[in-house]
């Protein structure tokens, strides 16, 4: 972001775009009960509320295959929708969290020592905004990130790596059901979705299970999606 931007090479300036639509970063840390759990078949310890920040991901962030964040659990945020927009000054569209929705699936983990610099800078397209998530522990007092001033996605691709990447995310954390869900909880579908993974430009693509795949594809065709070209001015 900034002025170091324009010393980069497109590739990475499409690579950060694609970073910024992860969604993560409270200010302050909430009380969540310490435990473990288990993710993508891993022990996961849970956040300490003597310690640890809590963020709600709805996005990537959601696949714990992307980070290292600990205590990774399902979660649900009401009061909340999430749709593809575009950021002022980036070429691909990035997922949004959107205020006054019904509602979106998504999951919660925790910053150890609430050290949130690096993760608030690779947030510099996002504000930062408190919320409060019920979980059968108790009330979680989080954050979610949004893009400030969103304007409509047409013209700025979604990256089909990345999408692949969400939809694993929340097959792992949320069953078929809650993958299938994702497509009809985001709106901002008029986007169309350019197909890099053969050459992913979102630098944690982990390739998708077939079953992650087939919801993916049912689920584009679902919400109308239709298959686009590159971002704007890529080679």
């Amino acid at each position: 972001s900034g002025g170091a931007e324009g010393d980069r090479t497109p590739d990475l300036v499409i690579a950060n775009d694609a970073l910024s639509q992860l969604s993560y970063g409270p200010t302050e840390a909430g009380p969540v009960a310490s435990g473990t759990g288990v993710v993508n078949g891993r022990r996961a310890v849970l956040a300490d509320p003597m310690r640890d920040a809590v963020f709600f991901g709805y996005g990537s962030l959601v696949n714990g295959a992307t980070h290292a964040y600990p205590g990774l659990r399902a979660a649900r945020l009401p009061g909340w929708g999430r749709g593809w927009r575009r950021a002022p000054g980036r070429r691909v569209s990035l997922l949004t969290a959107l205020p006054g929705g019904c509602g979106i699936d998504g999951a919660l983990a925790s910053v150890p020592g609430g050290d949130w610099a690096a993760l608030d800078a690779r947030e510099a397209s996002y504000h930062r905004h408190p919320v409060s998530i019920a979980i059968p522990d108790g009330n979680v007092a989080a954050a979610v990130y949004a893009v400030p001033a969103p304007v409509p996605s047409e013209g700025a691709p979604i990256l089909a790596s990345y999408l692949e990447v969400v939809v694993q995310g929340f097959l792992d954390l949320h069953g078929s059901s809650g993958a299938e869900r994702f497509f009809d909880e985001t709106d901002g579908w008029e986007a169309t979705v350019f197909d890099d993974r053969a050459a992913p430009l979102y630098p944690r693509y982990v390739p998708a299970s077939a079953e992650a795949l087939t919801i993916l594809a049912a689920g584009l065709e679902r919400v109308g999606a239709r298959p686009g070209g590159p971002p704007d001015g890529w080679p």
